[in-house]
């Protein structure tokens, strides 16, 4: 009942300032993430992207110099995705990808993002994504 009245960024919070890592890594083995430390570094980045986008925030194009850890246990088409060095939002939206699929393997959500980007015409470029981008790896994941 309390996760769903408690915002995303408290969320992060309580996470990240537990002081139980057993309790942390259980939680980030569930979305299949080796350590507490990627997964709080990505929920972190997260709820400032949620944020962001609740407050009408332009986040398409912007530049994040936030970091954010990547597992080295990744299947193989996830690290794929991940080899791009971006500052863009291109990396963030394979961590939503990665865990989206998680929670709901049969999610539709890669198909609605490809769909915004069509019908809004987005310079996919200022995302970080590559040129040929409907034949983009992060596409393929």
């Amino acid at each position: 009942m309390l996760v769903e009245i408690t915002t995303f960024g408290t969320l992060s919070k309580i996470y990240s300032l537990n002081n139980n890592s057993l309790v942390k890594k259980a939680i980030a083995k569930n979305y299949h993430i080796n350590t507490h430390q990627i997964f709080s570094s990505w929920l972190w980045i997260l709820s400032i992207i949620r944020n962001k986008c609740a407050h009408h925030a332009k986040i398409w194009d912007e530049d994040y110099t936030l970091k954010h850890l990547i597992p080295n246990n990744l299947p193989k088409k996830y690290k794929e995705c991940f080899n791009k060095e971006t500052k863009k939002i291109y990396s963030l939206l394979i961590i939503i990808d990665y865990l989206v699929s998680i929670i709901d393997p049969e999610n539709k959500w890669k198909e609605k993002l490809k769909d915004l980007i069509e019908r809004y015409e987005i310079d996919v470029n200022q995302m970080g994504f590559d040129k040929n981008w409907k034949e983009d790896s992060f596409f393929n994941c």
